[in-house]
């Protein structure tokens, strides 16, 4: 199981990276943020999964040691907030 602290980072970047929510400071995230509120929505929930499961820049094999998620346990949506999320990640990710 991935520490809470990463898995939120893991979870924020990759939102993040999927949405190009950037620089940072002019976007800020909130873990009870929509993600369609965020510019998410069902059609791009699936690169949203394939960021955090296998982006080497910003998803678990980022992580020293790298992790990894089956990414089908990411029952999420439009309407799932960034906490959903951090949820699902934090609880199914393990050692690579």
């Amino acid at each position: 199981m991935l520490d809470l602290p990463r898995a939120m980072q893991v979870t924020v970047n990759c939102v993040r990276v999927t949405a190009n929510l950037f620089p940072p400071g002019s976007f800020p995230i909130k873990p009870q943020d929509p993600l369609l509120r965020l510019g998410i929505d069902n059609t791009r929930i699936d690169l949203l999964r394939a960021n955090i499961g296998g982006s080497p820049q910003f998803g678990l094999p980022s992580l020293m040691p790298p992790r990894k998620i089956d990414t089908g346990v990411l029952d999420i949506d439009e309407t799932s907030t960034v906490s959903d999320v951090f949820v699902l990640v934090s609880q199914n990710t393990v050692l690579a």
